[in-house]
């Protein structure tokens, strides 16, 4: 695809910014960092027997989609079938299932969100990763690949620092992380060098300083806060799911109490 094609794909964000991704992908900078992850998951894949992919749709994991299958295509996907999404993340899957040639395999992830808010659950916390081990664990699964980024949190760059890319855990499965020195910029501009469709949280941009903070539209209240305005941007563009987030935000403050 050529990169003039891109100014005419209604993807994400304004127009300045598709700009600054379309430069991004024709810098060397970029290209070394796409060979970097494919040299990472190269070494992966003599390591693993039996690896897959976890994927939910996001920018990061689609991505990591993009370049495994510059190498083998043929890798399961494990996806999670979320609670309650945002609008649009459904049919964002199926579009993705149709693009990718891998088989997919829909793992169900369900809690009861209204007993939660109520009160009379605790908040569930690792659910959606330890059903979707269940389930690659049954298939003998021996090696997953996750769009996971330092840049995402903390914990997750005392991570990344500490076991890089590629590393084996505990019960001597491999784990191979390919976007994991990448910025949200820098997945984006992947999925459009490739043409992938985008999540619909991505045209939400109003508003929007840095990527880094835009969520994928899952529903996880965990991880809800008014900080990066990320509650003004769900207050505009899903003011159906503000009051819920903002409920669920209070309850998880009760139980840590």
């Amino acid at each position: 695809m050529r990169f003039d094609e891109l100014k005419n794909k209604q993807k994400v964000l304004s127009e300045k910014r598709i700009n600054d991704l379309i430069a991004l992908g024709k810098t060397q900078m970029f290209q070394n960092k796409i060979d970097e992850s494919l040299r990472d998951i190269e070494m992966f894949l003599v390591l693993s027997k039996k690896p897959a992919i976890s994927c939910g749709g996001g920018k990061d994991s689609t991505a990591s989609v993009v370049l495994v299958n510059q190498v083998d295509p043929s890798i399961p996907i494990y996806c999670a079938n979320y609670v309650d999404p945002l609008p649009g993340r459904d049919e964002h899957i199926e579009k993705l299932k149709k693009v990718f040639p891998n088989k997919w395999n829909d793992v169900k992830y369900w809690w009861d969100i209204e007993a939660f808010l109520l009160g009379r659950l605790e908040y569930p916390a690792g659910l959606k990763m330890r059903l979707i081990d269940e389930a690659m664990k049954k298939d003998n699964v021996d090696g997953v690949i996750m769009g996971i980024r330092m840049k995402e949190s903390m914990v997750r760059r005392i991570t990344g620092y500490k076991k890089g890319s590629v590393y084996q855990i505990a019960d001597g499965s491999w784990r191979c992380c390919p976007v994991l020195r990448w910025t949200a910029e820098e997945t984006l501009c992947l999925l459009l060098l490739f043409n992938i469709p985008i999540h619909p949280v991505y045209y939400q941009n109003l508003g929007v300083t840095n990527l880094e903070h835009l969520r994928d539209g899952t529903w996880n209240g965990m991880d809800f806060t008014d900080k990066y305005g990320y509650g003004e941007w769900l207050k505009y563009y899903h003011p159906e799911y503000y009051e819920k987030f903002k409920q669920g935000e209070r309850r998880l403050e009760t139980e840590d109490k």
